[in-house]
């Protein structure tokens, strides 16, 4: 709503009291934005009647601040309070992200964003605009059961400006038949030009890269950005984890989330499972594993099998898209709320693992600063030799597209 102060969601309301012998007319309540009202807020205003009343009164409790509490801890926390005269619900901390295509991966981001509530303000910018107003209207449709306000709208690239984060899913899509690697000429162009659009605002936040192939576009975003490389993140393993986690999850018997174990190296072909630092419900993978005679080679064919995954979806329906769009959105929940979880992403190398100036999948402690630091895992010697195989060929790639030290000059 126009006028507003960011914030989020707000409830207001005023108190009626019996003054001179004259009651003072109904309490009323305005349901807006959260912008102040002297500034020309929309809020909409409802007679507060018994029945809004009873109903309120066992959701929200209020402080001595008009701060909003939840349920019977509301009640009791509002007791202990004695302002009673206007109360403001906050969602977040004003915090806006901007989607950079709404393609397939784009809208399984956007949705996840909406569903879980992680920000204010989701921008999508698409160059098919009427696909984006679609898109956007649909999701507004959601925000009513997902339990968060945020406001989705179309926008342009000066909506960049003051955004927390830009989620890039922009790009050439990856073919039945195509790898990730095969995808690098046309989308390096592509992100040349997003990514100067998007320098051009004076953009200074944290960017989320998901395009593939991912660590060469991570890559290509830190160079062409200028930003410090903390602040540029390839979704790089996440998925390719999560598959391998719950597959898994599927082969002991036990929850994905109860499984500890990392895919890492390139998001594709020569990327290598980490068995030596696994560990499924507390026990080492390698003990579990030994304790099959056949177990060495499930793992195996369980890992070529995730290894695989994106290519029979493909095949199948044509994309990937939701298991990369909860993947995006819990990278983004990190940043935004400055966890410091670790999870295994495409970060900049710069020493680590016996690598330099080059972005691949491997485990790091993410915040509100984007990468705070590189987690690099105490690989076995063969897992080691396959990390470095993985890594130079990705610096081929790199080096046949023209990306290096120069590029971002």
């Amino acid at each position: 709503m126009p006028g507003a102060r960011p914030g989020g969601v707000g409830v207001a309301v005023v108190a009626g009291a019996v003054v001179g012998g004259r009651r003072r007319p109904p309490r009323r309540v305005a349901v807006g934005d959260g912008r102040d009202s002297r500034r020309g807020s929309c809020a909409r205003t409802h007679v507060r009647s018994p029945l809004f009343r009873a109903v309120t009164s066992g959701i929200i409790g209020r402080d001595g601040n008009g701060a909003a509490w939840p349920g019977r801890v509301g009640r009791r926390r509002a007791a202990r309070g004695h302002g009673r005269e206007e109360l403001t619900v906050r969602h977040s901390d004003g915090n806006t992200i901007v989607l950079i295509g709404a393609g397939e991966v784009g809208v399984a981001y956007a949705y996840a964003i909406v569903n879980q509530g992680l920000c204010d303000r989701l921008v999508i910018i698409d160059i098919d605009e009427r696909r984006a107003w679609g898109h956007v209207q649909d999701l507004r449709h959601a925000v009513p059961w997902a339990g968060h306000q945020v406001t989705v709208t179309t926008g342009t690239y000066d909506d960049c400006a003051d955004a927390t984060l830009v989620c890039i899913c922009a790009g050439s899509a990856q073919k039945p038949g195509e790898t990730r690697l095969d995808l690098v000429d046309r989308n390096v162009a592509i992100f040349r030009d997003i990514v100067s659009r998007v320098t051009a605002t004076g953009f200074d936040g944290v960017y989320l890269v998901a395009t593939n192939p991912v660590d060469i576009l991570s890559y290509a975003t830190w160079r062409f950005s200028g930003l410090p490389a903390n602040q540029v993140i390839g979704s790089g393993t996440i998925l390719d984890t999560a598959r391998f986690r719950s597959a898994l999850g599927e082969y002991f018997d036990v929850a994905p989330t109860s499984v500890h174990a990392y895919v890492v190296g390139e998001h594709g072909d020569t990327e290598l499972p980490v068995l030596s630092a696994g560990t499924a419900a507390g026990i080492p993978l390698r003990t579990r594993l030994a304790q099959s005679p056949t177990g060495e080679q499930d793992v195996t064919e369980i890992f070529e099998r995730t290894r695989d995954a994106a290519y029979e979806i493909i095949d199948a329906k044509g994309s990937t898209s939701f298991g990369i769009g909860t993947g995006l959105a819990r990278i983004t929940r990190a940043v935004l709320q400055n966890e410091d979880v670790v999870l295994p992403v495409s970060a900049l190398l710069d020493g680590e693992y016996g690598q330099t100036d080059m972005y691949i999948g491997t485990p790091a402690v993410i915040n509100r600063h984007g990468v705070r630091q590189v987690v690099e895992l105490d690989l076995d010697d063969t897992e080691r030799e396959r990390f470095t195989r993985s890594a130079e060929t990705l610096r081929r790639v790199m080096d046949a597209a023209g990306l290096g030290e120069a590029a971002g000059e």
